[in-house]
Parts: structure tokens; sequence; C-alpha cells
């Protein structure tokens, strides 16, 4: 198994997570991380799959930006622990690209987070 690197960050809400490229609902945000996201939906995802996802904030007082592309690779999918649908884990496919201000802003928004610095 390997370690993990970031610490990760539940969300108090799931936001729906839409497909780029076809715009069709891809799952909800469970959690998020500077390293990735976890995803709960009624499919499961395939392991190694490359997707764009835009995580659907329209409704949002919170952030400053409505959306931005996240290009991510499947890292894992298996049965949820409620037995209804599926977890999958998805890590940042583009590390040094990736809109860094936008995940914290997430994070600060809809998450637990304890402590938090923009910088």
């Amino acid at each position: 198994m390997v370690e993990r690197k970031y610490e990760r960050n539940n969300l108090f809400i799931y936001l729906k997570v839409i497909n780029y490229n076809d715009n069709l609902l891809y799952g909800y945000l469970l959690d998020i991380s500077e390293g990735g996201l976890k995803l709960m939906s009624e499919d499961q995802k395939r392991v190694g799959e490359e997707v764009c996802l835009i995580v659907d904030l329209k409704a949002s007082e919170f952030m400053s930006e409505r959306s931005v592309p996240l290009n991510v690779v499947c890292s894992w999918s298996e049965i949820s622990k409620s037995g209804r649908g599926y977890d999958s884990g998805f890590c940042f496919n583009d590390k040094e690209n990736i809109n860094i201000h936008f995940i914290k802003d997430l994070m600060n928004a809809y998450t637990y987070l304890t402590e938090y610095n923009p910088n």
C-alpha cells in the first residue's frame, strides 16, 4: 500500500462532478487534497482511466472561480462501504500545472479544514 502524501479533507456537502468532455454527471466529490480526490458514483470507474473533471460550483458564494478543469487518473475503484454505488480515488495527472489556489480555496470553503494558509 502506498503511503499518503497529503491529508484528506472530507467535504461537509457533496459537490457534483461533471465530465468535461461530455458534460454529464461523473460522480460526487467526497474528499480532496493537494494530491487528488475521492468520488462517489453509481458506476465503477476504470483504474488507469484519465479524465478531465469539473467540480460544479455554479451556486457557490464561497469561491472566486466557478469551475476549473481538473485532469485526473483513476487510482482505485471499489464498492462503497454502504454497498450502494462505488467510491473511487483519483490522482491529479499534471501536478505542476494544477491550480493549487483553486484546490486550497475549495478545501477552505467546503471541508472541515482546521488550518488554512493561502500562500
